[in-house]
Protein backbone atom coordinates (compact mmCIF):
# COMPACT_ATOMS: atom_id res chain seq x y z
CA UNK A 1 0.00 0.00 0.00
CA UNK A 2 2.69 2.55 1.01
CA UNK A 3 4.61 1.61 -2.19
CA UNK A 4 1.80 2.03 -4.54
CA UNK A 5 1.16 5.31 -2.69
CA UNK A 6 4.89 6.55 -2.99
CA UNK A 7 4.77 5.27 -6.58
CA UNK A 8 1.30 7.57 -7.52
CA UNK A 9 3.46 10.35 -5.80
CA UNK A 10 6.09 10.14 -8.10
CA UNK A 11 4.35 9.87 -11.29
CA UNK A 12 1.95 12.73 -10.74
CA UNK A 13 5.38 14.65 -10.05
CA UNK A 14 6.87 13.48 -13.06
CA UNK A 15 3.82 13.58 -15.33
CA UNK A 16 3.55 17.48 -14.25
CA UNK A 17 7.41 18.13 -14.87
CA UNK A 18 7.35 16.60 -18.11
CA UNK A 19 4.33 18.23 -19.10
CA UNK A 20 6.71 21.86 -18.42
CA UNK A 21 9.43 20.33 -20.07
CA UNK A 22 7.26 19.71 -23.10
CA UNK A 23 5.67 23.51 -23.36
CA UNK A 24 9.62 24.59 -23.35
CA UNK A 25 10.60 22.59 -25.88
CA UNK A 26 7.72 23.64 -28.00
CA UNK A 27 8.34 26.90 -27.25
CA UNK A 28 11.92 26.66 -28.88
CA UNK A 29 10.04 24.55 -31.46
CA UNK A 30 7.97 27.07 -32.28
CA UNK A 31 10.66 29.69 -32.42
CA UNK A 32 12.72 27.88 -34.67
CA UNK A 33 9.70 27.74 -37.28
CA UNK A 34 9.51 31.38 -36.72
CA UNK A 35 6.05 31.39 -34.81
CA UNK A 36 4.98 35.01 -33.75
CA UNK A 37 2.99 33.28 -30.56
CA UNK A 38 5.48 30.98 -29.24
CA UNK A 39 4.34 30.82 -25.49
CA UNK A 40 0.45 30.02 -26.47
CA UNK A 41 1.37 27.86 -29.12
CA UNK A 42 3.41 25.98 -27.37
CA UNK A 43 0.86 24.24 -24.61
CA UNK A 44 -1.43 23.89 -27.74
CA UNK A 45 0.80 21.46 -29.02
CA UNK A 46 1.67 20.00 -25.60
CA UNK A 47 -2.18 19.49 -24.80
CA UNK A 48 -1.93 17.46 -28.31
CA UNK A 49 0.65 15.18 -27.25
CA UNK A 50 0.00 15.11 -23.37
CA UNK A 51 -1.15 11.67 -23.43
CA UNK A 52 2.78 10.51 -25.06
CA UNK A 53 4.00 13.05 -22.62
CA UNK A 54 2.13 11.28 -19.51
CA UNK A 55 3.78 7.82 -20.53
CA UNK A 56 7.02 8.73 -21.13
CA UNK A 57 7.23 10.57 -18.09
CA UNK A 58 5.42 7.13 -16.35
CA UNK A 59 8.06 5.21 -17.95
CA UNK A 60 10.99 7.32 -17.11
CA UNK A 61 9.72 7.38 -13.34
CA UNK A 62 9.06 3.78 -13.04
CA UNK A 63 12.35 2.76 -13.97
CA UNK A 64 14.35 5.17 -11.85
CA UNK A 65 11.72 3.96 -9.18
CA UNK A 66 12.40 0.47 -9.63
CA UNK A 67 16.28 1.24 -10.01
CA UNK A 68 16.55 3.26 -6.84
CA UNK A 69 14.97 1.22 -4.72
CA UNK A 70 16.87 -2.14 -5.95
CA UNK A 71 19.89 -0.07 -5.52
CA UNK A 72 18.87 1.59 -2.05
CA UNK A 73 18.10 -2.10 -0.89
CA UNK A 74 21.35 -3.59 -2.03
CA UNK A 75 23.38 -1.29 -0.32
CA UNK A 76 21.48 -1.28 2.84
CA UNK A 77 22.60 -5.15 2.91
CA UNK A 78 26.13 -3.81 2.09
CA UNK A 79 26.38 -1.75 5.28
CA UNK A 80 24.84 -4.35 7.45
CA UNK A 81 26.67 -7.24 5.97
CA UNK A 82 30.36 -5.44 6.47
CA UNK A 83 29.17 -2.99 9.61
CA UNK A 84 29.94 -0.10 7.20
CA UNK A 85 29.13 3.72 8.61
CA UNK A 86 26.15 2.24 10.20
CA UNK A 87 26.45 5.36 12.35
CA UNK A 88 27.39 7.79 9.79
CA UNK A 89 25.27 9.92 8.68
CA UNK A 90 27.48 11.06 5.96
CA UNK A 91 28.44 7.57 4.46
CA UNK A 92 24.98 6.44 5.17
CA UNK A 93 24.29 9.37 2.76
CA UNK A 94 27.06 8.89 0.09
CA UNK A 95 26.41 4.89 0.14
CA UNK A 96 22.80 5.71 -0.82
CA UNK A 97 23.52 9.11 -3.28
CA UNK A 98 25.91 7.40 -5.17
CA UNK A 99 24.15 5.08 -7.16
CA UNK A 100 20.78 7.06 -7.24
CA UNK A 101 23.13 10.12 -9.17
CA UNK A 102 24.65 6.82 -11.30
CA UNK A 103 21.10 5.91 -12.03
CA UNK A 104 20.04 9.35 -12.88
CA UNK A 105 22.91 9.93 -15.31
CA UNK A 106 22.19 6.21 -17.37
CA UNK A 107 18.30 7.65 -17.92
CA UNK A 108 19.72 11.38 -18.54
CA UNK A 109 19.56 10.25 -22.43
CA UNK A 110 15.04 9.87 -21.97
CA UNK A 111 15.43 13.71 -21.75
CA UNK A 112 16.23 13.67 -25.49
CA UNK A 113 12.22 11.89 -26.35
CA UNK A 114 9.90 14.75 -24.89
CA UNK A 115 11.74 17.26 -27.06
CA UNK A 116 11.80 14.96 -30.17
CA UNK A 117 7.79 14.28 -29.95
CA UNK A 118 7.70 17.84 -29.67
CA UNK A 119 9.58 18.89 -32.82
CA UNK A 120 7.69 16.28 -34.91
CA UNK A 121 4.27 16.44 -33.78
CA UNK A 122 3.51 13.19 -35.70
CA UNK A 123 6.53 11.02 -33.89
CA UNK A 124 5.45 7.98 -31.80
CA UNK A 125 7.05 7.37 -28.48
CA UNK A 126 8.66 4.10 -30.04
CA UNK A 127 10.07 5.81 -33.14
CA UNK A 128 11.36 9.01 -30.73
CA UNK A 129 13.49 6.21 -28.50
CA UNK A 130 14.59 4.79 -31.26
CA UNK A 131 16.50 7.93 -32.40
CA UNK A 132 17.70 8.07 -29.29
CA UNK A 133 21.27 6.12 -29.37
CA UNK A 134 21.75 7.20 -32.55
CA UNK A 135 21.40 11.51 -31.73
CA UNK A 136 22.94 10.56 -28.28
CA UNK A 137 26.32 10.35 -29.61
CA UNK A 138 27.33 13.36 -29.90
CA UNK A 139 25.97 15.33 -26.30
CA UNK A 140 25.23 12.35 -25.02
CA UNK A 141 28.10 13.09 -22.17
CA UNK A 142 26.75 16.32 -21.78
CA UNK A 143 23.03 15.24 -20.59
CA UNK A 144 24.75 12.70 -18.56
CA UNK A 145 27.25 15.89 -16.47
CA UNK A 146 23.78 18.52 -16.64
CA UNK A 147 21.29 15.83 -15.16
CA UNK A 148 24.09 14.53 -12.44
CA UNK A 149 25.06 17.67 -11.55
CA UNK A 150 21.72 19.25 -11.50
CA UNK A 151 20.79 16.42 -9.13
CA UNK A 152 23.72 16.93 -7.12
CA UNK A 153 23.06 20.73 -6.77
CA UNK A 154 18.93 20.00 -5.75
CA UNK A 155 19.94 17.48 -3.14
CA UNK A 156 22.30 20.05 -1.40
CA UNK A 157 19.75 22.75 -1.74
CA UNK A 158 17.03 20.44 -0.42
CA UNK A 159 19.13 19.01 2.46
CA UNK A 160 19.78 23.03 3.52
CA UNK A 161 16.30 23.61 3.54
CA UNK A 162 15.55 20.58 5.54
CA UNK A 163 17.60 21.96 7.61
CA UNK A 164 16.34 25.09 8.04
CA UNK A 165 12.78 23.69 8.50
CA UNK A 166 13.95 21.62 11.14
CA UNK A 167 15.43 24.89 13.07
CA UNK A 168 12.42 26.22 12.03
CA UNK A 169 9.96 23.76 13.44
CA UNK A 170 12.05 23.90 16.96
CA UNK A 171 12.38 27.89 17.65
CA UNK A 172 9.03 28.78 15.88
CA UNK A 173 5.43 28.59 17.37
CA UNK A 174 3.57 27.52 14.25
CA UNK A 175 1.09 24.64 14.50
CA UNK A 176 1.24 21.01 12.20
CA UNK A 177 -1.03 22.52 9.42
CA UNK A 178 1.18 25.73 9.09
CA UNK A 179 4.37 23.79 9.50
CA UNK A 180 2.97 21.60 6.67
CA UNK A 181 1.84 24.14 4.13
CA UNK A 182 5.03 26.04 4.79
CA UNK A 183 7.23 23.09 4.20
CA UNK A 184 5.58 22.58 0.58
CA UNK A 185 5.52 25.97 -0.46
CA UNK A 186 9.48 25.78 0.08
CA UNK A 187 10.21 22.19 -1.28
CA UNK A 188 7.48 23.23 -4.57
CA UNK A 189 9.63 26.71 -5.09
CA UNK A 190 13.22 24.75 -5.06
CA UNK A 191 11.62 22.21 -7.33
CA UNK A 192 10.83 25.32 -9.68
CA UNK A 193 13.88 27.06 -9.64
CA UNK A 194 16.00 23.94 -10.33
CA UNK A 195 13.78 22.28 -12.89
CA UNK A 196 13.55 25.63 -15.25
CA UNK A 197 16.92 26.24 -16.19
CA UNK A 198 17.40 22.28 -16.15
CA UNK A 199 14.49 21.72 -18.47
CA UNK A 200 15.74 25.21 -20.91
CA UNK A 201 19.28 23.45 -20.87
CA UNK A 202 17.92 20.12 -22.10
CA UNK A 203 16.12 21.85 -24.92
CA UNK A 204 18.73 24.07 -25.97
CA UNK A 205 21.27 20.78 -25.74
CA UNK A 206 18.63 18.91 -28.19
CA UNK A 207 18.72 21.78 -30.42
CA UNK A 208 22.30 21.64 -30.50
CA UNK A 209 21.82 18.07 -31.22
CA UNK A 210 20.13 18.00 -34.29
CA UNK A 211 22.22 20.85 -36.19
CA UNK A 212 24.99 18.80 -35.50
CA UNK A 213 23.30 16.47 -36.99
CA UNK A 214 21.99 17.96 -39.92
CA UNK A 215 25.50 19.62 -39.97
CA UNK A 216 27.13 15.60 -40.67
CA UNK A 217 24.38 14.50 -42.91
CA UNK A 218 22.86 12.18 -40.64
CA UNK A 219 19.84 13.87 -40.15
CA UNK A 220 16.22 12.38 -41.28
CA UNK A 221 14.66 14.19 -43.78
CA UNK A 222 11.69 16.11 -42.60
CA UNK A 223 9.44 13.43 -44.45
CA UNK A 224 10.35 10.27 -42.67
CA UNK A 225 10.70 11.69 -39.44
CA UNK A 226 6.96 11.80 -38.90
CA UNK A 227 6.30 8.53 -38.83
Amino acid sequence: MVTGLEWTRGAIYWIISAFFLAAITATFAREGLGGSSAVADAYTLVRRRLGAVAAVAVMIWTLFYIGRTASSFAVWQLLNVFHIGLRSFWVITCALTAPILLLAGLLSKFGLVIPELMHNPSSFIRSAIKKIPEGNRGLGSVFHDVSVKSAAIGYGIYWIAGQGLDWMWQHWTLNPNGFSWVQWSVYIFIAAVMETPLFIAFSVLYEELQEKAEAHGTSLPTNSRRI
